[in-house]
């Protein structure tokens, strides 16, 4: 272990031996702590211990005095090292033990408190008077004196200022400070009276430096509750409160009093910077708008945390001039808020032009958490959020959404995903609604390198570059080495990129290896700590995490699994612990080991909630439902999302001590974890595996160990069991964790390197069946599309590629080779235009339209099979459908994967499962019919197939062979109720309705369980459900009495109405 020891003249005088030991012992306790709770006796050793650093923090803290001392002289690079060395103290004292005395704790925690603000990590000081709230309470006693009353009172205001969990505690504060002044009549005098003589003058210089200190807190307190009197001024008036206070400690010439006010004084003035109010004064009415309401949230925001401030305040995140800004910042800062700030600034700045946001995230599920978040936060202040599927298809509800006229109704946010927004974009979305996009967000945004769907990410910001002129950019990802590259990529002129010097983290923790030690039953489990430069703890050091074998098991046999299993048990208490499987049997096989070492917890309604609907969606013998009496949760692909969902909610509540999950959970973890147990670090994929992507491993484990959590972090990663594998995995792993995140990279690079190997002339039509190839070929027909002629598409050929972000990083010789390609691949397009345009709203390529219309044309399909009998019953022609649907390139492959079996021809399959599933058959029923049992891993299959394959991949055939001839009709030129009827056939597989009304619920998030029923009851009350919006849906199941909720429970449900409304309720962000 090693410890950079800043550069001051003062720290000569500790060795480097010495300074690193310090920090050794203060990592071992908070490490040890936290593995296994061991109290640390106060014997020698330990006071030994505490004395030793103790020492080297008062060195630090005389060199911060002498720095502070000529502040105004500081260069950048002495600023830094100050820094530095208040994170230095923090981490030291943090373990040290609170002082039973008083006035000693009290001085304590100031500094305490004080270090971690001007170290920029003023969420760890607020995070550790959480945790010790009992420990640093002082109460006053009827002996104090004034003097001793004035310093615990305006110390517990200070406490309630720093904690600021709710508004109470900023009026907590306001009413010790405002009962200080009225009991300051009842106890001066006396106090003064009783000073001798000589004392006198002291003490009341001392007095007066503690009023100025309790209205230096006053004003602090008032501004953070309401942000008035501008920061300046409220700057000003705590400057000149603590120069009278500091000025008035000199006088009675008590110098530690001075030193703690000048502390406390940057202290104060740290926390007005870092406060949320300093945004307002900068921007426009929307934001001051949006900060008074999020300072009044159950969960109020008073300060930015450090990235957060640097983004918004000192590096221009609000500046108008750059198009494309890249936050390139780590998990858990706070990105989430940052882009709302950006998001407000855009809508002021073209206001008049009616300018709209797209916020656009990587799932389904992260559309439906974005989308409760920003309309929580956005409400108040009139600004319209609206979400939509990630089907590539548009269904009538959602055209409706996306042509409101009415200025009142229409969204200013629309959260969606990249397939979608493509689907839109290309669908000239901005002409259809007469509006302009002015930025797109693009959240998780180093998703463009992703191998599966990075392209379409690329495509879709080079497609808005092309089509949206007033787009500005928003990317927000972590760990980007070259995030300027990516910024200069989307604008030439003013690019920016937004990132942290300073090492800062939301939390601490610790990385290390997990395995066991002995033979035989008697062993035990090791977490050996491994150097990561990336965190702040950077011990190495071997820890026993159990005295004893967790598992009556030989170690012989111990698998990974049951490695997990057993140290999950040994780190229960912590609670929230996250263990990721490889694999979804892996999940199921680690849960239920660990409920054989768990015992039932007692009854908790939110927890029984969810198991009943799991029960009504599942059925009541699904294992979920046990697991969870034992606050055991599983999260993976082979689960309804609304389940999934739950599964985070009950996470994110504390009801939950364990989730077993696969490495998709990565993805926008909004909840909190206290530790990550790993089984490997390696994905499944296809049938193959392959090592995380640093990025990914990196992105993962921060979600552990967040601002608003107490204690460390952990994350354990588990290696082998026999010793030789042990230290071949050890050294393998050590290996990965000094990895650099790579920079992001273009598939499309790649892609073309390929294709230029074969070595002949480059047909670009015989790449097509590649799903990557048809992305790329249907942006290159989208340019073709927005020509003039062939002409015009040959002039801005080059110009189309340049817009990519790969096309740039090719060679000069590969640029050439595909840029004549495509302009001989535009002669094809040339000849059929119509085809080329059925591209863009269809999603899929040229050649996969023209192969559609001849397999048509073979099995004599023609529009007729829309009309007469629905198509969702069994005796219609979907199975002809799906036949077409799996010779198509870009969803074929999702198809198959559902099969369960070759018994019936595949399309006949397919079409009765979807048939199934849009009349509302439960999941129980059709795993029993399709999947051959209701086990788990039926049920598990079941799940995997409807809602990872079925309902994007039917969906989106379903939709796009509506519109392409022979199969299609022009559903214009249908009457309206026919035309409202098929366009919204594709969304009924998406939702698994099988009415109008019922799509519109399950829009709104109703579960699918009940959605039918209380669509009808809607439509009964609204004779034309088409021009309803969603905003006016949610506010109709808002007020819908609970009767009717009841009364719209199908037989045999688990679930009472009320308890239907909750789970709605909590689908919609409001649990």
């Amino acid at each position: 272990m090693t410890v950079n020891k800043p550069s001051h003249w003062l720290l000569d005088n500790v060795s480097d031996k010495d300074y690193t030991k310090a920090f050794e012992i203060a990592d071992t306790r908070l490490v040890i702590s936290s593995l296994n709770k061991t109290n640390l006796n106060d014997n020698e050793e330990f006071e030994a211990e505490n004395k030793f650093i103790q020492n080297i923090a008062d060195f630090i803290e005389l060199a911060t005095i002498d720095l502070m001392a000529k502040k105004d002289e500081l260069t950048d690079t002495d600023k830094n090292q100050l820094c530095i060395m208040y994170q230095h103290l923090f981490h030291l004292l943090r373990v040290l033990p609170i002082p039973d005395d008083d006035i000693i704790k009290i001085k304590f925690i100031y500094r305490l408190i004080a270090f971690s603000y001007l170290g920029q990590k003023w969420e760890s000081g607020r995070r550790y008077i959480i945790d010790n709230k009992n420990a640093i309470i002082v109460e006053t006693m009827e002996k104090d004196t004034w003097d001793v009353r004035m310093f615990k009172n305006t110390y517990s205001a200070f406490i309630h200022l720093i904690r600021k969990e709710t508004w109470d505690d900023l009026s907590n504060a306001c009413y010790i400070i405002t009962k200080l002044r009225n009991d300051q009549k009842s106890f001066e005098r006396l106090y003064l009276d009783n000073l001798e003589q000589g004392d006198k003058l002291g003490g009341a210089y001392e007095l007066i430096g503690l009023y100025h200190y309790a209205k230096a807190i006053d004003v602090v307190t008032t501004y953070m509750l309401n942000g008035n009197s501008g920061v300046s001024n409220v700057r000003e008036q705590v400057k000149f409160h603590f120069d009278k206070s500091i000025e008035a400690a000199e006088r009675s010439f008590n110098i530690e009093m001075s030193l703690l006010m000048q502390l406390l004084k940057e202290t104060l003035l740290q926390m007005i910077s870092n406060s949320i109010w300093c945004v307002t004064e900068r921007i426009n009415s929307k934001v001051t708008r949006f900060v008074n309401s999020i300072t009044r949230a159950s969960r109020p925001i008073f300060e930015l945390l450090y990235p957060q401030r640097v983004a918004v305040l000192e590096q221009g995140l609000l500046d108008p001039a750059p198009r494309a800004v890249v936050v390139d910042l780590p998990t858990s800062s706070g990105k989430t808020l940052i882009a709302e700030f950006r998001i407000l600034q855009a809508l002021n700045q073209f206001a008049e032009d009616g300018g709209w946001v797209a916020y656009v995230v990587p799932t389904r599920a992260l559309v439906n958490q974005v989308t409760a978040r920003l309309r929580k936060d956005f409400s108040s202040i009139g600004i319209k959020v609206e979400k939509m599927s990630g089907a590539i298809e548009i269904d009538s509800f959602e055209e409706n959404i996306i042509t409101e006229n009415d200025k009142n109704n229409r969204f200013d946010v629309l959260v969606t995903t990249p397939e979608k927004l493509n689907l839109l974009i290309r669908d000239g979305i901005e002409e259809k609604i007469n509006r302009k996009l002015v930025l797109a967000v693009i959240d998780e945004a180093h998703n463009i390198s992703d191998k599966e769907r990075g392209l379409t990410l690329e495509l879709l910001m080079a497609n808005i570059r092309n089509d949206c002129q007033k787009a500005n950019f928003l990317l927000l990802t972590p760990f980007v080495p070259n995030s300027y590259d990516i910024a200069r990529w989307l604008d030439q002129d003013s690019p920016k990129s937004i990132s942290i010097s300073l090492n800062w983290r939301p939390n601490d923790r610790v990385i290390g290896a997990i395995y066991p030690d002995g033979s035989g039953r008697n062993w035990k489990i090791i977490f050996e700590t491994l150097f990561t430069s990336k965190e702040q703890i950077q011990l190495e050091k071997r820890i026993f995490i159990s005295e004893q074998a967790p598992l009556n098991i030989t170690r012989s046999k111990l698998t990974k699994g049951l490695l997990a299993v057993a140290a999950a048990k040994e780190l229960s208490n912590r609670k929230g612990i996250l263990i990721i499987c490889p694999t979804l049997d892996d999940c199921w096989n680690v849960a239920n080991k660990l409920y054989d070492q768990t015992k039932d917890e007692a009854v908790d309604e939110d927890v029984e909630l969810v198991k009943k609907f799991i029960s009504s969606e599942l059925g009541t013998d699904f294992k979920l439902i046990d697991l969870l009496n034992r606050r055991i949760g599983i999260h993976h692909s082979g689960l309804p999302d609304e389940i999934r969902y739950l599964m985070e909610w009950l996470m994110e509540k504390g009801k939950l001590d364990f989730l077993v999950a696969t490495t998709t959970i990565a993805q926008g973890i909004n909840f909190p974890v206290s530790a990550i147990l790993m089984i490997t670090y390696w994905q499944q994929n296809k049938g193959y595996s392959k090592e995380m992507s640093s990025r990914d491993f990196w992105n993962l484990i921060g979600r552990c160990g967040r601002t608003e959590q107490s204690s460390l972090g952990i994350v354990g990663i588990i290696i082998g069991n026999k010793e030789k594998k042990k230290e071949e995995e050890l050294t393998e792993l050590r290996q990965y964790l000094k990895q650099n995140v790579e920079a992001l990279v273009s598939n499309l690079v790649d892609m073309i390197e390929k294709a230029v190997q074969l070595g002949q002339e480059l047909d670009l039509s015989s790449l097509a069946y590649k799903p990557e190839w048809s992305q790329f070929l249907q942006y290159i027909t989208h340019m073709f599309n927005q020509c003039s002629g062939i002409d015009e598409f040959n002039s801005k050929a080059e110009l189309f590629l340049r817009r990519t972000y790969g096309y740039s990083h090719c060679s000069r010789e590969k640029q050439v080779i595909i840029l004549e390609a495509i302009k001989r691949y535009g002669q094809k397009l040339n000849k059929n235009k119509k085809n080329a345009k059925l591209s863009d709203s269809t999603g899929f390529s040229f050649e996969t339209i023209n192969n559609i219309i001849e397999n048509a044309k073979l099995l004599g399909i023609d529009c007729t099979i829309w009309s007469g009998s629905n198509i969702f019953s069994q005796n219609s022609s979907l199975k002809d459908l799906m036949g077409i649907m799996l010779t198509i390139p870009e969803i074929r492959n999702n198809l198959n994967e559902i099969i369960p079996s070759k018994r019936a021809p595949k399309g006949d399959t397919l079409a009765n499962i979807t048939i199934d599933w849009v009349s509302g058959y439960d999941i129980e029923t059709i795993a029993l019919k399709y999947f051959g049992s209701k086990s788990e891993k039926a049920l598990t299959d079941c799940c995997k197939a409807i809602f990872g394959k079925l309902i994007n991949a039917a969906t989106w055939g379903l939709a796009s062979l509506q519109k392409v001839s022979p199969i299609g009709v022009d559903i214009n030129e249908l009457p309206q109720k026919e035309r409202l009827r098929l366009k919204n056939l594709p969304a009924m597989i998406y939702y698994g309705v099988n009415t109008d009304e019922a799509i519109l619920m399950r829009m709104n998030n109703v579960p699918r369980g009940i959605a039918v029923n209380l669509g009808s009851k809607f439509k009964n009350q609204y004779q034309d459900i088409y021009k309803v919006s969603p905003s006016h849906v949610y506010k109709w199941l808002s007020e819908l009495p609970e009767s009717e909720w009841y009364s719209a429970v199908p037989p045999q449900k688990k679930l009472n109405g009320s308890e239907y409304k909750r789970i709605w309720k909590i689908l919609n962000g409001e649990g």
